[in-house]
């Protein structure tokens, strides 16, 4: 991942939206990969405070979208 400019940066489940705003400001994320539309139900709440973030991609069950959110 390294050699795509890539970093990973976990953002598990129980983590709050003000810790999730922590990792992903401070990493400067530019899009966020979730497993479950839950994760990025969490991250589209502070959206507005995470000016560099472009794209929320979740991974959802077949026939569900799978990039809900775009800016």
């Amino acid at each position: 991942m390294m050699t795509a400019g890539v970093a990973s940066v976990p953002i598990y489940p129980t983590l709050g939206p003000e810790q999730i705003h922590y990792l992903l400001e401070n990493s400067g994320a530019r899009a966020a990969f979730m497993s479950t539309g839950g994760s990025g139900e969490k991250v589209q709440a502070i959206r507005p405070r995470l000016p560099a973030l472009e794209n929320i991609i979740t991974f959802e069950a077949e026939g569900e979208s799978a990039n809900r959110w775009r800016r």
